[in-house]
């Protein structure tokens, strides 16, 4: 389960991500990977 919330003129985005099935532990992961690369300074 993906709860997505994003509030208008604001850069904040919201994303409550459930790792309880397959799908939701890979997307949590992909996450996870992807803010790590940002956060490094790296290019995705």
């Amino acid at each position: 389960t993906v709860t997505l919330s994003n509030w208008p003129g604001q850069v904040h985005l919201l994303m409550q991500l459930a790792p309880v099935t397959d799908d939701g532990r890979r997307l949590l992961e992909a996450v996870v990977s992807a803010l790590k690369s940002a956060f490094a300074g790296e290019a995705l």
